[in-house]
């Protein structure tokens, strides 16, 4: 324990110490032209954006961790070798170490991306009316230049960290056995006859429901997002909001974002009392719902 944390705080050090040697020269540069204020506020900005982004990511993964244990405290199918568990030709130990650390390196370049759009929050923080509306839905021009590039930034980091987080807790649950794939491909021929058979315990598949209930929202927040980017349409005669885009899919994303709070609804449900079919049915609906309305509609 004693030499992964020295290992640790040493990588930590080096992490810092490169930061440093990379910033100093952009420091000299803008206090030569004294606009050193300037400077560090781009890099605190950037650095307590990312910072807060990291700090979600590590608490949404965190959190659903937590939940897989609790749902699922008893181990999946074990190996037992020289009187120790064996997952995978690794020991339960070496594979939670690989996982932690596959989060901590997943975390940090999540939140790295992040930073880079330190300056489309301050933009939106300090905002100011333009005092002109648009046409169509009657805003002022400021909600399209500062909000909506941020609400849009805010809905897709959203819905990338809880995929993640899904992605996590899936492959957890494959650790502990509560989601387990069975039997293999076999092939006839250069032809697979038959596929693995997927089994996932009932708690699991409520704890995924869930969470597939919270992105679906986040799908569904998009399409009120994607109405408003309808006036930078290009699909039309001109630049702008066409016949169609005010007409149709106007109304198409309107009702894709009812389907899209039944479908949420359901799988909160199912959180609580697991439904195969039910669940199965209204992703049925919903996929066709989005193919009709977004393509087959306007069209």
């Amino acid at each position: 324990m004693k030499i992964k944390l020295i290992i640790g705080l040493g990588f930590l050090a080096l992490v810092l110490l490169w930061s440093l040697v990379s910033i100093y020269p952009d420091w000299l540069w803008f206090e030569s032209l004294d606009f050193s204020p300037v400077f560090w506020t781009m890099l605190l900005s950037k650095s307590g954006f990312g910072l807060v982004v990291w700090l979600i990511l590590i608490l949404l993964v965190s959190l659903n961790l937590y939940a897989a244990r609790r749902l699922n405290p008893g181990k999946g199918p074990e190996m037992v070798h020289q009187g120790k568990d064996v997952y995978l030709g690794l020991s339960s130990r070496a594979l939670n170490s690989l996982l932690i650390a596959f989060i901590v390196i997943l975390s940090f370049v999540v939140a790295s991306k992040g930073s880079n759009r330190w300056d489309l929050v301050l933009r939106y923080l300090y905002q100011q009316p333009f005092g002109g509306a648009d046409p169509v839905f009657n805003k002022d021009i400021a909600f399209y230049v500062f909000s909506l590039p941020f609400y849009a930034f805010v809905r897709e980091g959203l819905l990338v960290l809880f995929v993640m987080a899904g992605l996590v807790t899936i492959c957890w649950y494959l650790k502990d056995g509560a989601l387990q794939i069975e039997g293999e491909f076999v092939q006839s021929e250069g032809i697979p006859t038959s596929l693995p058979r997927i089994t996932i315990s009932q708690n699991a598949k409520k704890h995924l429901a869930f969470l597939g209930g919270i992105i679906v929202l986040l799908v569904a927040c998009g399409y009120q997002l994607r109405i408003y980017g309808l006036l930078y349409s290009t699909q039309g005669p001109a630049f702008g909001a066409s016949y169609t885009d005010i007409h149709m899919k106007v109304l198409a994303f309107r009702i894709l974002i009812v389907i899209s709070l039944g479908l949420a609804l359901v799988l909160f449900l199912n959180a609580f009392k697991f439904r195969k079919k039910l669940v199965w049915m209204a992703i049925g609906i919903w996929a066709g719902s989005v193919l009709l309305f977004t393509a087959a509609l306007p069209l």
